[in-house]
């Protein structure tokens, strides 16, 4: 079975595989008991550290081989490969791409600030200015009084009339003083609004200091601090654990005790495959749909500049056209 057939095998039976293993495991309880082991508070300690390093080697290596696999795919080798022609071909007019990005960013604020304030009735224009600095809340209700009409109140013809009025006009004044509240509401929303901005540096690189084409790489003296820190808490951790700990024969070795840890290290396996797997989805889906949108954003930049030239040749055309009829005239 080749390794394509054995990849798309695993996508499409992996959930049912994990859940026939875990009834299967469940199965066993019938046959296996968890029981406590009796062990000291730092044999618990050791075991669980040595258990816990494991569990995350696992799935750090597996999560690294999901990546290495999905970068290798062809899906994603061809959009990283269109993704450097469509950068190639802006090339000429990268020069506009800061301008572009800051009006596309104050389009996106304007349009979406648009939809908050149409929902309690407000207009961008009032609420905005051009360039998005917001305006002052000016909207409010008046506090005026209700107006009770004592004539009308000891006059038992007009008295329930009056009530109803009094009760109509506090009605209304609730209504409107809720309102202007909502109005502010969705007035502040927007003006708090927070999206994500595009720029120039964003659109047109992809892996940081690497697609520095002047970057020669780490020198030996960085490469030996570059992952000084870490190394060195991980070593002082093996270190104590190592001291206090020791490895020595078990007399009473058991295949029961075999066999829970080799199902320990298969637990281990089951959720580093799905480390890998979900590792291997994110590169083939979420971050190739990152390049993907920086790609159309590109695409679309280039659409605006080439309309523009365009426009712009157009009226120089039509500049030059005039003079010749004019001279024609004279």
């Amino acid at each position: 079975m080749s390794n394509e057939k054995v990849k798309e095998f695993f996508s499409d039976f992996l959930g049912y595989l994990l859940v026939a293993i875990t009834c299967a495991l469940y199965v066993l309880t019938t046959v296996f008991a968890l029981n406590p082991t009796g062990k000291t508070l730092g044999q618990i300690i050791g075991d669980g550290l040595l258990a816990f390093s494991m569990g995350m080697s696992i799935d750090r290596l597996m999560s690294m081989q999901g990546i290495l696999n999905a970068m290798k795919t062809k899906v994603v080798n061809d959009t990283m490969r269109l993704f450097g022609l469509t950068v190639e071909k802006v090339s000429d007019i990268i020069n506009k791409l800061d301008d572009w990005c800051y009006k596309k960013n104050l389009d996106t604020y304007r349009r979406q600030r648009t939809k908050i304030l149409a929902r309690a009735g407000l207009k961008y224009d009032d609420c905005f200015e051009s360039d998005g600095t917001a305006k002052p809340f000016v909207y409010s209700i008046r506090e005026q009084p209700i107006g009770v009409d004592e004539e009308r109140l000891k006059n038992p013809l007009t008295r329930e009339a009056e009530k109803m009025r009094l009760k109509i006009n506090a009605r209304i004044h609730k209504e409107a003083k809720k309102d202007a509240e909502y109005k502010s509401k969705c007035y502040w929303k927007a003006v708090r609004l927070k999206l994500t901005e595009i720029y120039a540096s964003d659109l047109t690189s992809e892996g940081g200091r690497q697609d520095d084409p002047n970057y020669l790489g780490l020198t030996i003296k960085e490469y030996l601090a570059s992952d000084g820190v870490k190394t060195l808490l991980a070593r002082a951790v093996l270190a104590i654990v190592i001291g206090i700990y020791g490895i020595e024969i078990i007399s009473n070795f058991s295949v029961i005790n075999l066999m829970w840890r080799l199902f320990q290290i298969f637990i281990f396996l089951m959720f580093g495959l799905i480390k890998q797997r979900k590792s291997y989805m994110f590169i083939t889906n979420e971050y190739r749909g990152r390049i993907i949108k920086k790609i159309d954003r590109l695409e679309e930049f280039y659409a605006d500049a080439r309309v523009k030239a365009d426009e712009q040749l157009a009226i120089i055309e039509k500049g030059e056209n005039e003079n010749v009829e004019f001279g024609k005239d004279t």
